[in-house]
């Protein structure tokens, strides 16, 4: 198995919208020719972290790349260990094919090819086993910096913590959770699109109609 070298990344994935927060602290709805949403203001608190500095930097986050390191030299060996048996014995095959029995050689090859089969599966196994590994350690470290972010915005009164290269929100307070505003502004939207399409429809039969009126009268 090629060795191959683990980095130790997060992947942050949040249910809630990532907000984005203008300058004046306020966000306003593009006005339509039928209707005009006022603005929607906010007063929020925002920081953001590298949670690649994290998992680079943390006592947790190195701990758990040295256990992977470990594991993969660990898995390598074996691996290595067994090709190198497999090699011999088809070198030991090869050299001696010619003088053996065709029962002895048809018994030989099946050894040899059941034993090339185990390493071809050791090898798989040994990749999903690090994989595996890989992704319980990513998946511990995420909830440390998820439990972290809260502790640390709750206590500082931060309404939102944002990862700096994603831009995911790790923690957002209740204030900071706009979805029920946003409810409202997509209603009004969509009444307002609806309203549109019915007066075109209407329009366009009163035309028809008066266009119809014209030649009946002629």
């Amino acid at each position: 198995m090629r060795a191959k070298k683990i980095f130790f990344s997060i992947f942050l994935s949040s249910a809630s919208v990532v907000i984005a927060i203008p300058g004046n602290n306020s966000d306003t709805i593009t006005k339509t020719k039928t209707s005009t949403v006022h603005p929607i203001k906010y007063d929020l608190k925002i920081r953001v972290v590298d949670t690649n500095q994290l998992a680079a930097k943390t006592q947790q986050g190195m701990e758990g790349r040295n256990r992977l390191e470990q594991k993969q030299l660990q898995l390598r060996q074996e691996l290595q260990a067994q090709g190198q048996n497999v090699e011999k014995e088809a070198m030991a095959f090869n050299s001696k094919k010619t003088t053996l029995s065709e029962d002895a050689r048809n018994k030989e090859q099946t050894k040899l090819i059941r034993m090339r089969r185990d390493y071809e599966n050791k090898v798989q196994t040994s990749d999903d086993e690090l994989k595996l590994a890989a992704a319980q350690e990513q998946e511990s470290l995420v909830r440390s910096i998820v439990d972290s972010a809260k502790e640390y915005a709750i206590e500082h009164k931060v309404d939102l913590v944002v990862d700096k290269g994603s831009g995911s929100v790790i923690y957002n307070s209740q204030k900071a959770d706009c979805t029920a505003d946003i409810i409202n502004v997509m209603d009004k939207q969509y009444d307002c699109k609806i309203q549109l399409a019915k007066n075109k429809k209407n329009e366009t039969t009163q035309l028809v109609e008066n266009k119809t009126g014209k030649k009946a009268a002629t």
